[in-house]
Parts: C-alpha cells; sequence; structure tokens
C-alpha cells in the first residue's frame, strides 16, 4: 500500500525535516509537521494522512506514545514511532497500540524505502 499523505511528530528540527526530503523521495506528501503533542493531535484530526510518524519522546508533558493512544479512538491512519528508547518497558508500552513499525533513531536514508515497502 502506498502512503501519499504523511505527517511527521518530531521535535527535532533537522529530524523532521530529513524525514521530510526521505518520505518526499519517496512519492510521499508530507502534508503537516508538528514538534509536539498538542499541535500534532490538532493537525492530524485535521488534515486526516494516511501514515503518521510519532517521535516517542516529544517535548511537553505528552508524549507520543499518549498522543497516539488518544488518536486510536479518531479512528486515524496507520502509524509507525519514531524513536532512540530501546528499552524494553517503553517499546512494550508503545507496542499495545499495534503501530505497523518502529523507526529508530539514527535510521539509514535508505530504511524509509524499506519501511514503505513492506508495509
Amino acid at each position: 500500500m502506498k502512503y501519499p499523505s504523511v505527517v511527521i511528530i518530531e521535535d527535532e528540527w533537522i529530524v523532521a525535516e530529513e524525514l521530510k526530503l526521505l518520505f518526499e523521495a519517496n512519492n510521499c506528501t508530507v502534508i503537516g509537521q508538528a514538534d509536539n503533542a498538542i499541535d500534532g493531535k490538532a493537525l492530524i484530526l485535521e488534515q486526516k494522512p494516511d501514515l503518521i510518524i510519532i517521535d516517542i519522546k516529544l517535548k511537553g508533558e505528552t508524549d507520543g506514545i499518549d498522543l497516539a493512544s488518544q488518536l486510536i479512538d479518531k479512528s486515524v491512519s496507520d502509524l509507525v514511532f519514531l524513536t532512540s528508547y530501546g528499552d524494553p518497558q517503553t517499546r512494550k508500552r508503545a507496542e499495545r497500540l499495534k503501530p505497523l513499525a518502529f523507526l529508530d533513531k539514527p535510521f539509514p536514508t535508505h530504511r524509509i524505502a524499506e519501511l514503505l515497502s513492506a508495509i
């Protein structure tokens, strides 16, 4: 399945920009970016993207897992967690939401194409 529209929720600007370029290079349109859960939730509910990339650790009180759990009941898009956290407790908490995949930071550029072809 192709994911023509993507929203990226990532609080590190350079990582968000790199992801945007990589998704666009793989024929996706990044229709929005946010750096926190509040703006991210509003953007996702307004834009209704085909694929959502959410960093697990976001600035502010709400992390990416909490944001994703708020969206599950809204029948929103497919989800990929972006993370540099490999600890089992965090991973288990995120896995309960049944994301399509995890994209571990730092990620090689070819990982986006692999991710899109696998889902």
